[in-house]
């Protein structure tokens, strides 16, 4: 009853004994056998494919924000996922800048609300 029913194939590099041991776990987790678990091999399988792509998108997510950060230069120090942000001068220096950048945006609307106030 182990026959791959999912179109990826995920699990053809295992052996029959491994896809029955695996299914024999996941029904344990499930109740089995103090509960009657109705479920077929290809059902398990499916959803075993699944959590993989699913796995994968997020692998593959976490790969692609890192590369980018490599290939639009960011120092290594910085980790563009902003997980583990190291409280480097680069950093202090891109703030700091946002900052003043900030204030100067600022004291120009506070310049034009004064121009703009009637006598």
């Amino acid at each position: 009853m182990s026959s791959v029913f999912c179109a990826e194939g995920c699990l053809t590099g295992m052996t029959v004994t491994e896809k029955n041991q695996i299914f024999r776990r996941i029904r344990r987790k499930i109740g089995a056998p103090v509960m009657g678990v109705e479920l077929l091999d290809e059902q398990i399988e499916e959803c075993i494919c699944e959590a993989i792509e699913e796995y994968s998108s997020y692998i593959n997510d976490w790969v692609l924000r890192n590369r980018l950060g490599e290939m639009l230069g960011l120092p290594s120090e910085v980790d563009f996922t902003l997980k583990y942000v190291s409280n480097s001068l680069y950093l202090k220096i891109l703030m700091e800048h946002k900052l003043e950048n900030k204030l100067v945006l600022e004291q120009m609307v506070q310049g034009k609300l004064k121009q703009l106030q009637l006598p």
